[in-house]
């Protein structure tokens, strides 16, 4: 299997870390200088729909507007200041609505506070009609513990939610926090740090699906066996290798393909399947090294958002942009 048949480059999100060239030379030689993100033409970056910049490396965004998105604090639900973590987002023709799956945090607590007070909700808007507001709608998707959802479509329409899931509460030892304005340090000095993952707790990673983003979704189905042991039919139990323990939460991002396979990724690994329904066969097959380092190296990426656009499958995260060119699995 070839799964970088090509150089993987990265670049950071909110600064570039090496620019291909200096700004007294024209600002490209090739495609690549232009971060993927355009054609180099006559010795400049011609970008796509979406981008902008030098070499195409900044987000072509409209202004935003003051309470815009999905904002719980400056708009609570009865009138207390809530906190939101993430927020994941599709569109569906049928319904006229983007929908969005976030974390919520209980109790008007703060982000310190996830592993406690965490929960999946799902919120609507029909985006500029609205100035792109969300609103929250119906009772919770996933109870708390449950956090970092991220919604993704199938071939034939089916919405695949994957989360971090615990069922039996929260997934930490320490106790949960009430809190007043939507941080942590409202609900006292204790309440301002994280706990971790409890003793005998675990982080595994689950995917519940629907055919209507209002529900009704089916049984979560655990990945916890790739989570630990790397494949689908492996083992759920303790490792002994720190990418692969099941009390760290993975930060799963995954696209499903048009033929039904599914590609993802963690904090540090690439994961695979030949049928994204079916937990026995997703694949851990490791880490994506770094080609911007000689030699390269593995990296580490926290929270990544995945998708498909018409060129390149692209990665997202707190540190990385990551484009994959002409990916086979």
């Amino acid at each position: 299997m070839l799964l970088f048949p090509g150089p993987v480059h990265l670049l950071g999100i909110w600064m570039i870390t090496a620019l291909p060239l200096s700004l007294s030379s024209p600002s490209c030689r090739k495609d690549e200088d232009c971060s993927f993100n355009g054609a180099c033409t006559d010795g400049g970056c011609d970008c796509f729909t979406g981008w902008t910049g030098v070499y195409c490396h900044q987000l072509d965004l409209l202004p935003a507007s003051n309470g815009s998105g999905f904002n719980l604090l400056h708009r609570p639900p009865n009138g207390k200041p809530t906190s939101t973590w993430g927020g994941s987002v599709i569109y569906k023709n049928e319904t006229g609505m983007y929908h969005m799956f976030a974390s919520e945090i209980s109790q008007s607590c703060g982000i310190h506070r996830w592993t406690t007070n965490s929960f999946v909700v799902h919120a609507v808007s029909k985006g500029e009609k609205d100035d792109w507001r969300f609103e929250k709608v119906g009772d919770p998707v996933l109870p708390i513990f449950s956090h970092e959802p991220i919604v993704t479509e199938a071939p034939d329409g089916t919405l695949a939610l994957f989360v971090t899931f615990y069922p039996n509460g929260s997934v930490a030892d320490c106790p949960t926090c009430t809190c007043s304005d939507g941080t942590s340090a409202s609900g006292g000095s204790s309440c301002n740090v994280e706990c971790g993952c409890g003793v005998n707790k675990t982080m595994f990673s689950y995917f519940t699906t629907s055919k209507s983003p209002y529900g009704p979704w089916s049984p979560l189905q655990s990945l916890c066996a790739t989570q630990v042991s790397g494949f689908g039919n492996g083992t759920c139990e303790q490792a002994n290798h720190p990418r692969l323990s099941p009390q760290i939460d993975l930060n799963l991002a995954p696209v499903i393909l048009p033929n039904g396979t599914l590609l993802a990724w963690t904090r540090w690994d690439i994961w695979r399947s030949d049928d994204w329904r079916d937990p026995i066969k997703y694949e851990d097959i490791g880490q994506a090294p770094d080609f911007n380092t000689d030699p390269p190296t593995p990296w580490e990426g926290e929270d990544p958002s995945m998708w498909i656009d018409s060129r390149f499958n692209e990665i997202n995260s707190h540190l990385f942009c990551l484009k994959i060119a002409n990916l086979r699995i």
